[in-house]
């Protein structure tokens, strides 16, 4: 409020007017475009695989368009769904009976198996016997949870070779 008081006192003095608002909304600026999720898995048997490139469109890339998420499924390139999320937290998969699900927390269980992203941005899959690191997200948002757990989960679905 004070400057706003002070306003004709600077005009007065010299000082041009500041220009008028035109809105809160106009006053912040539009965000950036959203650096794309970087889904790397940790290298095994010597061998590291390219990452997974999630875009903010939800596009799902890796070294060639692999399908595309949305919050609540992930589909090949053809359009055809290879994982959904149902309400209930269930996992389908067309012609395969599944047991995992996904938690309100957005944590993919089944089979004695938890995985997660943790605080870290780690992906950490979880069984009786402990915790393992098995890769990260990067450019990790964590309103992005359940997409990039559904990427994690769809992947075997979206590389294997075509029918």
């Amino acid at each position: 409020m004070l400057p706003l008081l002070l306003a004709p006192f600077a005009v007065a003095c010299g000082a041009s007017p500041a220009p008028p608002a035109a809105s809160a909304a106009a006053a912040i600026p539009p965000a950036a475009d959203p650096s794309p999720m970087r889904i790397v898995m940790e290298a095994r048997q010597g061998a590291a695989e390219p990452a997974v490139i999630v875009r903010a469109d939800g596009a799902i890339e890796r070294e060639r368009p692999l399908g595309k998420v949305s919050s609540d499924r992930v589909v090949n390139v053809l359009g055809e769904v290879v994982l959904q999320l149902m309400p209930d937290g269930a996992l389908k998969a067309p012609g395969e009976a599944l047991t995992s699900s996904m938690t309100p927390d957005g944590e993919l269980v089944g089979r004695g198996i938890k995985t997660a992203i943790d605080h870290q941005s780690r992906i950490v899959v979880s069984t009786r016997y402990g915790d393992n690191v098995v890769g990260r997200v990067e450019g990790f948002v964590p309103g992005k949870r359940k997409s990039a757990l559904l990427v994690i989960a769809a992947l075997p679905r979206l590389t294997r070779p075509s029918r």
